[in-house]
């Protein structure tokens, strides 16, 4: 079953790091077993090395009229570790929500520099 995706809309939402990105590493699929290699995981479009970069976003809920804020791992492509101070504003552009069949969200986007590149 496929997943399904969503476009987030991060122009409304503050987003602020966590201070802490993880290298996504590669598997290797070719045994019995998948077992997890030392190569970092790729981005099929850039080539770059992806990333799980801890940012919590604080946002408006809907029903209260309140902030919340929601602790997300986004998986960007960079060259280098996206990492930023904590509690530092981060940039995301082209953010998709995907859910599975059991209800698991993962986020993906990338993370844009202040002329609004992406590292």
């Amino acid at each position: 079953m496929a997943n399904a995706t969503f476009p987030i809309d991060t122009a409304r939402i503050r987003i602020v790091s966590g201070g802490h990105a993880e290298p996504v590493m590669a598997w290797d699929r070719s045994g019995e077993k998948p077992r997890r290699t030392e190569n970092p995981e790729r981005d099929e479009k850039t080539g770059l090395p992806l990333w799980d970069l801890k940012v919590s976003a604080v946002m408006p809920n809907v029903s209260t009229g309140q902030d919340e804020m929601n602790e997300w791992t986004v998986r960007v492509p960079s060259a280098e570790n996206p990492a930023q101070p904590v509690l530092s504003e981060v940039h995301l552009r082209d953010v998709v929500a995907s859910v599975n069949w059991r209800g698991d969200v993962r986020f993906s986007g990338a993370v844009a520099q202040k002329g609004g590149d992406t590292k």
